[in-house]
């Protein structure tokens, strides 16, 4: 829907709205007179299939809220018989309709879009412009409401998806095009002054800079990239404009050399040099007042330039004749873009008048910029005169060296140029043909010798030839040699001329090309295409007898991504680094190691003979990896799971190899951190399945198959129920009820524990409130729920955590927090803080499965927990031996000591209880006192024990 013109009530929003609209009315009355009384009657939009595009001329009503918010109401009509779905949206023109003494720096967007209908189905695409699908059902009429916060758009459009799409594809291109070829100028004009060193330059390339920030700045491409708000996008647009008239000031007077031609030029730039500071100053205070200033400048730098050089050009100057097409655009430019400020231009043809107009502009000038520097007039004492001194002016720019071959002499003159590159004393390539070749490589010699001697023998063949140089310090480079033979009267080739390139660079860039095809850009070691070839060549040399069968070993870091998470993506690559190095040294010479991707890596292993060697290596990978590292100060713990596969003739190919190795990598890391798993075909079918519950556990919360059962835990001293830890269930339709070893490890490597993690706490903190506020009890029951490694170390835990606690309103340290040893061992230095700022939230802590990983009695006394949980495995010894272990003893003193209370996992029996009470431990949980419930059974068992 398009409409050329509206009227708008005077709004009281604001006072520098008030200014704003005083000075634009001045240049846009007349305009809004000729327009005056569009736009007002409300007619229903009929929509078809068969319309594309539909623009709104006159079917809108316009209004205006006292806040300053304008709305427009349109009515639109499904009359076929099926649903259609429509686009509506403004153009995503920032300079349309923007006014010029005051002007609004952002685009009139569509704000939101209601219906009259609460069925209505109406979806947000896009925040730039404002676009909105709306979905019209058969036979339907919808009265729609547009909101537009700063002004009013110059045109809205209903579209249909295609045509809205294929017309957004334009834009992109069309934007991306224009962005191109100004950024290769930017590029090219600021490197030409290193080359040059002309003033001239930098004035140009500051305009093509201006350019392209202002072209950025009217796409939406630099705010949204930088993720700017409204100011800094105002500023943005402000410095764009006073950088664009500021550069054609600044080439205006190099190129014309005005301060030669005029006195008071000199002083007039010192003055400037003041005010830009300034200017750039404002524009980011106030851009409107900046942006301002510099639309009312424009005209005046365009026409009095235009002025000036006229005159000049009429006094024969070749600089002012050269510049004045490019200037002459300017002034075109510079009205038509006026136009568009004011609203004046139909809005389809303002966006490629402005931008397209100003790459043409940028274009034109720096044409003539190169043109004339390239082209300038050499004086006298140059001592270049004729065609022939200008060619060899010319010839010396490229930076080659001459190469003449005396072939009657066998005498070879090599340029100074090329002397100079290999750090030679003048005249040393200036010698016979034998003394020349002994400066060439070894490797090169013989073929550069049988170049020139075929080239001799014929008249008509042109000489081309690479081969290295040896520069005076013992360093080779590469070089191109092309020439032509020079004929004698009767035919006789007497002589070779040509040049001499140093290509050493795009020699090493192959170089590099070629090794970075096979090698992995962070590591440097092999990648998957070079490791497969390997592989290959390792199968063939065992199917012919010649080695052991060769073993792939694939290895991947346990809880990587809690890395990235915790240090970052750059502190993640240099630790891959040192894990590379670490597994090299692990490895024989002929042994392979290839990092497959992310924290993947594969071994080619040809030295074990045996399964018993096999396993001896993987050990000692596992060993090297488990070393600590230190990682931005903090110490950093990693743990690998292995999986090894053994060729034995009936793999069809060496990827099948591999995916065996990668299958029982994988089982490796589902049995948990640190495990290392040899390959068995029944791993294949395991794969299938772990595939299928990966599939079905992505939808199992929103089919509500994920329950939470509370085990008991019950006080050692009273015999009161003191809480429950909640335990996850999934109720799988075919499977039946799994545990959380069959689904975890497959929701951490998805990244679902994250969802479901943050379900469980939420469910449990629910329950837990419900509890508290019906059972009053001297010490409130609390509830222990398990967190992941993947929660731990993502962000959003603190805010869960929040949450969890503000819906459930439960006392201060009743929801805890159970953390096992190994996770946070993962990364203590990061825990550390995570831990205190969910302590502070008002959670309880507590530490599972404490003295079964590594027992870090160091960082225990850092960590803010207030319960440690004693695993069952301690019960378990202590009955089979009936001792009660040392280490048990050692940890419930203590967690004693450092005022944590203890609780026992395991109890069964009425012995394990009365054990467990002896060792001083608080609480006790296991089956003894009951199996984990549903959240009624819970209700119930509180409502009969005693609290």
């Amino acid at each position: 829907m398009c409409f050329s013109g509206y009227e708008t009530a005077g709004t009281c929003e604001e006072n520098m709205t008030r200014v704003r609209f005083a000075l634009n009315l001045i240049l846009t009355l007349g305009w809004l007179l000729l327009t005056t009384g569009q736009g007002q009657a409300l007619d229903a939009i009929i929509v078809t299939n068969a319309s594309e595009r539909i623009p709104i001329m006159s079917a809108v009503e316009i209004s205006q809220r006292p806040n300053g918010v304008n709305l427009i109401r349109f009515a639109l009509v499904n009359e076929d018989k099926t649903p259609l779905t429509r686009i509506i949206s403004t153009p995503a023109q920032t300079i349309l309709g923007s006014g010029i003494v005051w002007p609004d720096l952002v685009d009139a967007a569509m704000t939101s879009l209601r219906a009259d209908k609460a069925s209505a189905n109406i979806t947000q695409l896009r925040q730039r412009g404002g676009a909105f699908q709306v979905t019209l059902k058969p036979d339907e009429t919808i009265l729609l409401t547009a909101t537009f916060e700063r002004r009013l758009p110059a045109e809205i459009y209903v579209w249909a998806q295609e045509a809205h799409e294929a017309e957004r594809n334009q834009a992109f291109f069309f934007q991306g095009l224009l962005l191109g070829v100004t950024g290769l100028i930017s590029i090219f004009l600021s490197s030409l002054y290193i080359i040059r060193r002309r003033t001239m330059f930098p004035a140009a390339a500051l305009v093509s800079w201006a350019a392209l920030f202002y072209l950025g700045s009217e796409f939406g491409l630099i705010p949204a990239v930088l993720g700017l708000g409204q100011h800094a996008s105002e500023a943005l647009r402000a410095i764009a404009e006073v950088l664009l008239a500021a550069g054609l000031v600044i080439l205006y007077f190099i190129y014309l050399q005005l301060g030669q031609r005029l006195s008071w030029v000199k002083y007039a730039t010192m003055a400037g040099a003041g005010v830009l500071p300034l200017l750039l100053v404002l524009a980011i205070f106030l851009p409107q007042l900046a942006a301002g200033m510099m639309r009312v400048a424009m005209p005046l730098i365009a026409i009095g330039g235009l002025a000036y050089i006229v005159m000049l050009a009429l006094k024969g100057a070749n600089r002012a004749q050269t510049l004045l097409p490019a200037w002459g655009w300017l002034v075109i430019w510079t009205f038509l873009t006026m136009l568009i400020q004011l609203g004046a231009v139909n809005p389809s043809a303002s966006a490629p008048l402005t931008t397209a107009g100003l790459v043409l502009l940028v274009i034109l000038l720096n044409f003539t910029v190169i043109q004339y520097a390239f082209g300038d007039e050499l004086p006298a004492s140059d001592g270049v005169s004729g065609r022939a001194g200008l060619n060899a002016l010319a010839f010396m720019t490229t930076g080659l060296g001459v190469w003449d071959w005396d072939i009657i002499k066998k005498r070879i003159r090599t340029g100074p140029e090329i002397e100079r590159q290999l750090e030679m004393r003048p005249g040393t390539l200036d010698t016979d043909e034998d003394s020349w070749s002994k400066y060439i490589h070894s490797s090169d010699r013989n073929r550069f010798e049988t170049v020139l001697q075929s080239a001799a023998e014929s008249s008509d063949d042109r000489l081309n030839c690479e081969f290295r140089l040896r520069r005076n310090d013992g360093v080779f480079r590469w070089y191109k040699l092309t020439a032509r033979p020079v004929m004698h009267d009767q035919g006789v080739t007497t002589r070779m001329v040509g040049a001499l390139q140093d290509i050493s660079s795009s020699k090493n860039a192959e170089e590099r090309l070629l090794h970075d095809a096979v090698h992995d850009s962070l590591t440097g070691l092999p990648n998957r295409a070079l490791f497969m070839d390997r592989l290959e060549r390792a199968i063939e040399r065992a199917r012919a007898g010649m080695t052991a069968q060769p073993v792939v070993a694939v290895v991947d870091f346990d809880r990587f991504r809690n890395i990235n998470d915790a240090f970052g993506h750059a502190a993640g690559d240099s630790l891959l680094l040192v894990m590379a190095r670490r597994l090299e040294r692990c490895i024989e010479i002929q042994d392979t190691l290839t990092r497959l991707s992310g924290d993947d890596f594969a071994i080619i292993l040809t030295s074990p003979e045996d399964e018993e060697q096999m396993e001896d290596v993987a050990r000692q990978i596992g060993k090297t990896v488990a070393a600590p590292v230190m990682l931005s100060n903090r110490e950093v713990f990693l743990t690998a799971s292995i999986g090894l596969a053994v060729y034995n003739g009936k793999q069809s190919s060496p990827s099948d190899l591999l995916k065996e190795a990668e299958m029982a990598m994988t089982r490796a890391k589902s049995l948990g951190p640190d495990k290392i798993e040899f390959f068995k075909p029944s791993m294949r079918s395991e794969r299938q399945e772990r595939f299928m519950l990966e599939s079905d556990l992505r939808g199992a919360l929103d089919r509500h198959e994920i329950d939470i059962l509370y085990q008991p835990v019950v006080a050692l001293g009273s015999e009161h129920l003191a809480g429950f830890e909640a335990l996850v269930r999934w109720q799988h339709p075919e499977h039946g009820e799994l545990a959380p070893r069959a689904f975890l490890n497959i929701a951490e490597e998805t990244g679902l524990i994250i969802e479901l993690g943050r379900f469980v706490l939420d469910t449990a903190a629910r329950q837990l409130g419900t509890w508290q506020r019906a059972f009053s009890q001297n010490e409130p029951i609390f509830i222990s729920v398990n967190v992941s490694s993947k929660q731990l170390f993502n962000h959003d835990l603190i805010e869960d955590v929040k949450a969890a606690l503000g819906r459930s309103h439960v006392v201060p340290g009743s929801l805890k927090l159970e953390i096992t040893e190994s996770l946070v061992m993962e990364n203590p230095e990061y825990a550390v803080q995570v831990l205190k700022r969910v302590r502070d939230l008002g959670a309880g802590l507590s530490l599972d499965d404490f003295g079964t990983g590594y027992s870090a009695l160091s960082y225990l006394q850092k960590y803010p927990f207030d319960t440690l949980k004693v695993d069952k495995s301690f019960l378990s010894e202590m009955n089979l031996n009936g001792n009660t272990p040392v280490i048990l003893k050692a940890i419930v003193s203590l967690a004693h000591e450092l005022g944590m209370e203890v609780v026992a996992e395991g109890a069964e029996t009425a012995e394990d209880v009365e054990r467990l009470k002896a060792l001083g431990c608080q609480y006790a949980q296991g089956y003894y006192y009951g199996s984990p419930m549903t959240a009624g059974e819970a209700l119930n068992y509180l409502a009969q024990t005693p609290g």
